[in-house]
Order: structure tokens, then C-alpha cells, then sequence
């Protein structure tokens, strides 16, 4: 099945490459890139009129794996997604346990974007993770996780270069802008309705993984935002991670709920 995909990407590719040598009209290689993508979803079993659900539109489920981010302006409460993203959970999971993210400064920080931290240097350039170097990506088509607000993802340089930094997504629906698009499939339409409902970077999607979110603290996300950064988005003060405790969500421990945001 794998195979089968890859070829198809491959088709889907090879379309748009020789599109101004086969078609006369855009909308003849419209039509044909839909039927490419529709094959995809067959190859997944999947219809693409069906209405997919997005996972983070739903509050955590008793006994979910979360993690309290303890930082200097208070605390930041993640729920995992485990079966989406099995290998970027574990890693962040193994690395907290060990302490690797206590002290680690947020070094990029960009109102309306992101808050970026995971990098025990401060610089941005620094980061390892459990698997002994970078580790692939794990980004599932139809997406079932996208870059919502308070969506928590992993920074990267490129394809596959997953270490230790992660960023939590800012933007609200203010932000938003969606590039010209052909008809939509019905996940398709559940997702920009998502996007225009909670805001968000739809344009990170495919390009990092998503492996959590913020359920409560995303008033703490909003204040690290607005801190003073220098030229290179960095914050003037200090705001770092004191600490990271895991545990599992028990609704009853839980003041109310912020995960509709």
C-alpha cells in the first residue's frame, strides 16, 4: 500500500511538472490532480467526502496522557496524542522524565505565530532527542492533527530533522489567510472551518508534527507572546521551563476546561 502511494505522489508530481506541456487549461489539471488526490484517500480506505474528525476539537479523555509545562509565568497544561504520533510522544515523554527540558529558555517568541522553546543551549540551534540523532516526521494523510491554535508541534530545518525544540501555535483567526483553492472535499471543508473558528497556521500543515495541545494555560502561551524580544525574536527577560510533571487527565482535578479557546 505504501508503494502504491508513493507512486501516486509521484504521479501527482509528474501532473504539475508537464502540465504546460499536456494542458491547454488550468482546469483540465485541476480535474486530474482531484482525481490523483482521491486515489490517495482509497489507498488509505478512506472516503474523502467522509467527515474526518480533527481530534483537537474534542477536550481530553479520562486517563489521557498530559503534562503540566511549569515556566516562570505559570503553568502550561498538554494533552498527547499517542496514537497519531507514537515515536514524537515518546520522545518528548522520555525526555521530560529525564529533566532534559528543566531550565530550557523559550528563544523564539513572535506574537500572532508561535512560542518556541526545547533547546537546552538558548540558541536555537541546539537540541537531541532519545532516538540518538534527527527522527522522522509523523504527519498522516488525511491530516486528523493540524496547526490550531494552542496545537503543539515540533520545530525542525527540514523534512525529517525532529530533535527536542517544539512550538505552541499562537495565531487566531484574526491571522488567518487561505491560499486560492479548487473545490474541497469534506475533511477539507471541516478543517478551514476549524481554522476560521479557532485560528491557527494552516500553512505548517505537512511540514511538522503536531503531537499535542494545550487543554488549560494558553493565557500563560498569550503572556510569553507579548514579552520584548530582540532582533532575532528572542526575549529580553528570561522565560524559561522550571520543570515538567506527567500524569494522566481526571476531569475531577480540573478547573474548567479552556480547550475551547
Amino acid at each position: 500500500m505504501k508503494f502504491k502511494k508513493s507512486l501516486l505522489i509521484l504521479t501527482l508530481v509528474g501532473v504539475s511538472y508537464l502540465s504546460g506541456c499536456l494542458y491547454n487549461d488550468e482546469e483540465t489539471m485541476r480535474r486530474e490532480q482531484e482525481q490523483i488526490k482521491e486515489e490517495l484517500f482509497r489507498e488509505e480506505e478512506l472516503n474523502p467526502n467522509q467527515n474526518l474528525e480533527l481530534l483537537q476539537l474534542y477536550p481530553p479523555n479520562e486517563g489521557d496522557q498530559i503534562a503540566i509545562i511549569k515556566t516562570s509565568l505559570g503553568d502550561i497544561k498538554i494533552r498527547f496524542f499517542l496514537k497519531c504520533a507514537p515515536q514524537t510522544c515518546e520522545n518528548f515523554l522520555n525526555l521530560a522524565k529525564r529533566g532534559y527540558f528543566d531550565n530550557c529558555l523559550f528563544h523564539r517568541v513572535i506574537p500572532g505565530f508561535i512560542i518556541q522553546t526545547g533547546d537546552p543551549t538558548g540558541t536555537g540551534t541546539g537540541g537531541e532527542s532519545i532516538y540518538g540523532g534527527y527522527f522522522e516526521d509523523e504527519i498522516a494523510f488525511p491530516f486528523r492533527l493540524i496547526h490550531l491554535r494552542a496545537a503543539v508541534s515540533m520545530a525542525n530545518i527540514g523534512p525529517n530533522t525532529n530533535t527536542s525544540q517544539f512550538f505552541v501555535v499562537l495565531a487566531n483567526s484574526d491571522d488567518l489567510s487561505f491560499p486560492p483553492s479548487g473545490p474541497m472535499n469534506k475533511h477539507e471543508e471541516v478543517m478551514q472551518s476549524a481554522y476560521e473558528r479557532f485560528g491557527g497556521c494552516p500553512h505548517l500543515d505537512g511540514k511538522h508534527t503536531v503531537f499535542a495541545d494545550v487543554f488549560s494555560g494558553m493565557d500563560v502561551v498569550d503572556a510569553i507572546s507579548i514579552c520584548e524580544t530582540d532582533e532575532n525574536d528572542k526575549p529580553k527577560d528570561e522565560i524559561k521551563i522550571i520543570g515538567i510533571e506527567l500524569g494522566e487527565y481526571h476531569k475531577e482535578d480540573e478547573e474548567p476546561s479552556t480547550w475551547e479557546l
